[in-house]
C-alpha cells in the first residue's frame, strides 16, 4: 500500500480470526484507555448499524470503486525505483496468519521452510519498494496458543529468529488473532499492563506495536490512521448459517477464564465498533 493518498480509506486487510486493520486518511490523536463497559450491550445490536450507516458504506466501497482501484488494476509495467517512488510518500507490508509452531506444523511447513520463505520474501520487498514505514500483522503471529509474557522464548524462536532486523527495523502493528489468546493474560483480564502482545511504545521494536486491544495511530507525514479493531467475536462468522445471535469466540473453551471470556470479547468487539465509527466521522 502507498501513504498520500487522498480516498478516505485506503486499504482494509482481515485477519483468519477476523482481526481487522483499517487503513484511513487523516491525523487525529489516539483514542487510549480501557473499553467502555457498556459495549456488550452496544454489540448486540452492532449489525444494525452496518445496515443504517451510510457512512460505513462509503467506507466499504470508496476503494474499490472509485479512481484508485481503476489507476491500479491489472498488471503493472516495470518501473525504476526513482520512478515507483514519484509522488509517494511511503509504503507499507501486510501479514497475517503466519504462526508457525514445529509440533502443529511439521508437515506443512518442513522445519520452518514455508515461513522463512515468507520472511524472505518480505526482504525482498522491503528492498524493492525502499520506503517501507511500517507492518501490519493482522493476527495469529503464535501458534497454536499465543504467548504467555514478554519473557516468552516464542518471541524469540518464532518471530526474531524468522524475521531478520530489517524487517523488525520498523514498527510491526498488530492485533490479537484468536490463536494469540489462549495462553494470553489478556483473555482473563482488562488490565492491559497484563497483556503478553501489548505494547504502546512504538519505538520498542523488540515486540509488536499494539497500544490496546483495539486503537488507532495517526500518521501525518501520510496523512492516514492506522486503526486495530478486536473482531475475534466474529470468529464462527464464515458460517453464513449462524445468526447474529448464535455469534461469540469459541476459543474462550481453550482460555483460563471460560466463564468470563465471551461477555469480554463482546464488550470488546462493541468498543472497536464504536472506535470504527468514531474514525468514520472524525477522519477528514
Amino acid at each position: 500500500g502507498n501513504g498520500g493518498w487522498s480516498a478516505k480509506v485506503a486499504a482494509v486487510a482481515f485477519a483468519a480470526a477476523l482481526a481487522v486493520v483499517a487503513i484511513a486518511c487523516a491525523g487525529g490523536a489516539r483514542l487510549g484507555g480501557a473499553a467502555p463497559n457498556d459495549g456488550a450491550a452496544r454489540g448486540a445490536d452492532v449489525m444494525r448499524r452496518f445496515d443504517r450507516s451510510a457512512a460505513a458504506q462509503e467506507v466499504t466501497f470508496s476503494y474499490t470503486s472509485g479512481k484508485k482501484h481503476t489507476e491500479f488494476a491489472g498488471k503493472q509495467p516495470a518501473a525504476s525505483l526513482d520512478t515507483r517512488h514519484q509522488g509517494r510518500t511511503g509504503s507499507f507490508l501486510v501479514i497475517g496468519d503466519w504462526g508457525y509452531d514445529a509440533e502443529n506444523h511439521y508437515i506443512n511447513l518442513n522445519e520452518q521452510k514455508c515461513v522463512k520463505t515468507i520472511a524472505d520474501k518480505m526482504d525482498e520487498k522491503f528492498d524493492e519498494l525502499g520506503d517501507v514505514k511500517f507492518i501490519i500483522n493482522v493476527g495469529d503471529s503464535f501458534y497454536p496458543s499465543g504467548v504467555a509474557s514478554k519473557t516468552d522464548p516464542q518471541w524469540q524462536t518464532k518471530w526474531r529468529d524468522v524475521f531478520s532486523p530489517k524487517l523488525r527495523s520498523v514498527p510491526w502493528y498488530s492485533v490479537y488473532g484468536n490463536h494469540d489468546l489462549h495462553i494470553d493474560p489478556c483473555a482473563c483480564t482488562d488490565d492491559l499492563s497484563k497483556c503478553a502482545q501489548i505494547n504502546a511504545d512504538a519505538t520498542n521494536l523488540d515486540y509488536f506495536v499494539m497500544p490496546n486491544y483495539t486503537y488507532y495511530t495517526p500518521f501525518p507525514d501520510l496523512d492516514m490512521e492506522v486503526i486495530g479493531l478486536d473482531m475475534n467475536y466474529f470468529m464462527p462468522g464464515w458460517d453464513s448459517k449462524l445468526k447474529i445471535s448464535e455469534l461469540g469466540f469459541p476459543d474462550c473453551q481453550w482460555t483460563a477464564c471460560n466463564d468470563t471470556c465471551g461477555d469480554r470479547f463482546a464488550r470488546r468487539m462493541g468498543a472497536s465498533f464504536d472506535l470504527f465509527y468514531n474514525r468514520v466521522e472524525h477522519s477528514k
